[in-house]
């Protein structure tokens, strides 16, 4: 009896994982908690290690495929833990009708267009059936090849393709509708891609618009990010800025080793959470901070951050940026979190305006605190002017405060001490 491997569920936020690698083939021996492929969310590139001892018996998801949490994408054979076992479908030969898992409905020869290949035991009808369907249905009959029309739905494999249209009735993805209507793009004239032939994000921005082209979706991490940003995009977000004299800040870090701008930020966002529940939601201090690795962008996150000190924070976005550039994030590395934070700082830059990483409301982004003259006390000084812009997502966050909460932050780079 073959066992299933599914796709694994990588926090309460994920909808989709894309199968980016493959570390072993179809016939191979994997022994339990080998890793045996790797998987891809906006979030983060996740080594599945196999949950088993057993043989590699069939991949089901080839490498840059997209599929629900728990849909299968490889089969074992073998002793070991089982996963969920795939009962064979009975079929009866003699009639060409199909005994296991299976509601049909048998058309009058008369309206038939090709005779069934009862060899082979398919069935003409409405077909509900689940496994691992290799077969690409379209609607029309393939009398070549014996098989019958209907509509057939299917869990299992990826493999199985279907035009996302029932009937009358459109399968998509709510956000897939939101873009078709800010695009004017007909669902009834999109083929859908996704599982069980449900009409995707990928499938509407695939359809040209005017002056648009189609541009080819990328695979693996970049994919993710690639489907999570254009999400992103479609959201209504504004945001207030500043510039602050941060030239206390730039001393207090230069007499702390080990402390960094980030995580002087990570700890006045933290302090200024507690008063402005707005953006807070009455939540934790988890913080984000945005990585930049080969694969891609990574948000892991610092938990409980108002309780750290800035050593502490510092440490702790040390830790998971390696983490992260090594590609060993884990779920729990970066679920949650409150709002994020972007320093563009490093390479020189004065100002970033980045978008939140939903489901987050808020993002701080930050630049270079570059020297410039600045008005103190009325008199023309050289000082660290460093600029923070707060982008937020308008649906849940108002312009007053978020105004209100980045004055907040600010005040607490400017005076460090006070955050202390």
């Amino acid at each position: 009896m073959s066992r299933a491997l599914p796709m694994p569920k990588l926090g309460l936020t994920m909808t989709s994982g894309v199968v980016s690698k493959w570390h072993k083939a179809a016939g191979e021996h994997v022994d339990k908690g080998e890793p045996l492929v790797e998987v891809a969310t906006d979030k983060i590139a996740f080594e599945y290690e196999s949950p088993f001892e057993g043989v590699l018996e069939r991949i089901e998801a080839a490498e840059g495929s997209e599929l629900e949490p728990g849909a299968t994408i490889a089969y074992f054979s073998g002793e070991g833990e089982q996963v969920a076992a795939v009962e064979p479908v009975q079929q009866d030969s003699t009639r060409g009708e199909c005994a296991g898992t299976v509601q049909a409905t048998e058309f009058p020869r008369t309206q038939h267009s090709g005779a069934s290949d009862t060899s082979r035991g398919e069935c003409p009808g409405t077909v509900q059936a689940t496994g691992s369907p290799r077969t690409q249905h379209s609607g029309v009959s393939d009398t070549s090849r014996g098989e019958c029309p209907g509509t057939v739905q299917a869990t299992g494999s990826p493999r199985t393709q279907h035009s996302g249209v029932s009937g009358a009735r459109v399968v998509a993805s709510p956000v897939a509708r939101r873009a078709a209507r800010e695009r004017g793009v007909d669902l009834h004239a999109v083929h859908g891609t996704g599982p069980r032939g449900r009409i995707t994000l990928d499938d509407v921005l695939a359809v040209p618009i005017s002056r648009a082209p189609v541009t080819e979706i990328p695979t693996g991490v970049r994919g993710a990010i690639y489907r999570h940003m254009s999400e992103v995009a479609l959201l209504p977000v504004a945001d207030v800025s500043t510039e602050i004299d941060a030239t206390e800040l730039a001393a207090l870090i230069a007499r702390r080793a080990g402390v960094s701008w980030t995580a002087a930020a990570a700890l006045a966002v933290a302090r200024a959470l507690r008063d402005h529940p707005a953006v807070s939601e009455g939540k934790a201090s988890d913080v984000g901070i945005a990585v930049d690795t080969d694969a891609g962008l990574m948000v892991p996150v610092v938990r409980n951050c108002e309780a750290r000190d800035l050593r502490s924070i510092s440490a702790e976005i040390g830790r998971l940026a390696a983490l992260a550039r090594q590609g060993r994030l884990g779920p729990d590395d970066v679920a949650g979190g409150v709002i994020s934070i972007s320093n563009v700082g490093p390479a020189g830059i004065a100002r970033v305006r980045p978008l939140p990483n939903a489901p987050q409301r808020a993002i701080l982004g930050m630049g270079a605190a570059l020297e410039r003259p600045w008005l103190r006390e009325g008199q023309i000084v050289p000082a660290r002017v460093l600029q923070l812009v707060l982008s937020f997502d308008h649906r849940w966050i108002d312009g007053a405060p978020a105004a209100r909460f980045l004055a907040q932050v600010a005040a607490y780079l400017t005076s460090p001490l006070e955050m202390l």
